[in-house]
């Protein structure tokens, strides 16, 4: 928990500083909170991108079609 705590401060000062990052998560919350655009990866290709919004949504969308 102090490691991410850390990580995610340090993170806000870079972003609250105008430097691009590049944000690796399956934190829909992380995303959604810190990213202006996401990519959606699916077998090494780009699946989807855009907003968080859209691209979260579709990728929730995709997950129950699969499970069915």
């Amino acid at each position: 928990i102090d490691f991410q705590s850390r990580s995610i401060m340090a993170m806000e000062a870079l972003l609250r500083g105008g430097a691009a990052v590049l944000l690796v998560s399956h934190s829909s919350g992380l995303l959604e909170k810190y990213c202006d655009q996401i990519l959606w990866l699916e077998g090494g290709k780009i699946k989807q991108a855009g907003s968080p919004s859209d691209v979260i949504e579709a990728y929730k969308q995709f997950m129950l079609e699969r499970k069915k």
